[in-house]
């Protein structure tokens, strides 16, 4: 906890992102990017080292790690960067499940708050493209890693009943948002089956971590589980 105060202090994140430290998701968000960059190592990375915030909406985290760690950060979202990342090279509008990456050309990547939303068979298209893009050794954090005692998904109501959820998916609305067709919580057999066998049998292995003290690193803290996987 001491070392997540000690990076919140550093005002990485500017005050008017994500409601400021005031909203009921400050710490939340900051906390899954602090404990990306600490599994990945990221302060440690030399300039050439790539690294990929996929699916990141207008993040400004690639942004802040190419200044203040001076590494190759990238963002990518299928949807438009934002006005203030319009005309940053290294941020780009495109497919995660098929980028523009070099085979082996990234050391690095993470997805906060971002793979329950890959609706259909993109949960499945994700891992061969990280397989391809990712140097030897190289490895992605996703977190939170969404569960759920029993394979289902959420849906606001825009979206609820219109056939965005998996088959078999228990659906349940959400009425606390806008905009999501369909966001995916696993079972564990749901989770061997659609991510973690697969990703072995491509050459990815995979560690499973739990938060077992959210409650000494802030409010409302949410992330339960994160998954690594490695090439």
């Amino acid at each position: 906890p001491e070392h997540f105060r000690a990076f919140k202090s550093r005002g990485w994140f500017p005050e008017d992102r994500y409601g400021g430290p005031d909203s009921h998701l400050w710490d939340e968000k900051l906390l899954e990017h602090w404990i990306a960059m600490e599994l990945l190592e990221l302060p440690a990375w030399q300039s050439k080292d790539v690294y990929v915030d996929v699916a990141a909406c207008r993040s400004p985290w690639a942004k802040l790690l190419r200044e203040q760690l001076g590494i190759s950060a990238f963002a990518i979202d299928m949807d438009a960067v934002g006005a203030n990342y319009v005309d940053l090279p290294y941020y780009r509008s495109e497919n995660a499940t098929r980028s523009s990456f070099e085979d082996g050309s990234v050391r690095g990547a993470s997805l906060q708050c971002a793979f329950e939303m890959f609706s259909g068979q993109d949960d499945r298209l994700l891992r061969p493209e990280l397989a391809r893009i990712l140097t030897r050794r190289g490895k992605v954090v996703i977190l939170p890693l969404s569960m759920h005692t029993h394979y289902c998904a959420y849906a606001t109501p825009d979206f609820y009943g219109k056939g965005y959820a998996d088959p078999g998916a228990t659906e349940y609305v959400r009425t606390d948002c806008h905009g999501v067709p369909s966001s995916r919580k696993y079972d564990p057999a749901h989770l061997v089956n659609r991510v973690l066998e697969p990703a072995r049998e491509i050459g990815l292995s995979y560690r499973l971590l739990a938060l077992r003290n959210k409650q000494a690193l802030g409010r409302n803290i949410y992330c339960h589980f994160i998954l690594e996987l490695e090439k």
